[in-house]
């Protein structure tokens, strides 16, 4: 199954999470750590379906121009039809003063590799803001992860 549909549904500022990151690695450690903190909080009360915690935790950018209701709404079908996430690893997470479609600031982007009960291994990509002195959701998406790559296959002569 492809995640397409549920990707359209869940990427919430889609456009600055193609954007790379600029931060050298290891730098702003504590900004990447405290993010990352953050991520895993949001995705905790995504998958218990604490919507409207998860509607608490997003800046100012995801808010614009909807409601809370019309945010749960958006979000919470397609959510649910993954199933129960039963597997999530932390694949990375970068820091970034810019980001394409977006003003300059403080950005983290976080990737887990999540399985999930319904649909095959996915790939999580949430971008956290710092804003108000916190870090928010600023954006959320899902994808099929990557198949492992594979073993390289050697052509013999008949």
């Amino acid at each position: 199954m492809k995640l397409a549909s549920h990707g359209a549904a869940l990427a919430l500022a889609a456009a600055v999470l193609l954007a790379p990151p600029v931060a050298a690695a290891g730098e702003n450690d504590a900004a990447v750590a405290a993010a990352t903190r953050q991520a895993e909080q949001w995705l905790k009360a995504m998958d218990e379906h604490r919507y409207h915690e998860g509607w608490g935790r997003q800046a100012a950018v995801v808010k614009e121009g909807r409601t809370e209701e019309d945010w749960i709404g958006e979000v919470s079908g397609p959510r649910e039809s993954l199933g129960r996430p039963v597997m999530r690893q932390l694949k990375g997470a970068e820091f970034s003063s810019r980001m394409r479609g977006a003003p300059a600031g403080q950005y983290v982007t976080v990737v887990y590799l999540t399985k999930f009960s319904n649909i095959p291994l996915a790939s999580e990509t949430i971008l956290l803001t710092f804003e108000d002195g916190q870090w928010l959701v600023g954006g959320y998406s899902i994808a099929d992860a990557e198949p492992p790559a594979a073993a390289p296959q050697t052509k013999t002569k008949d």
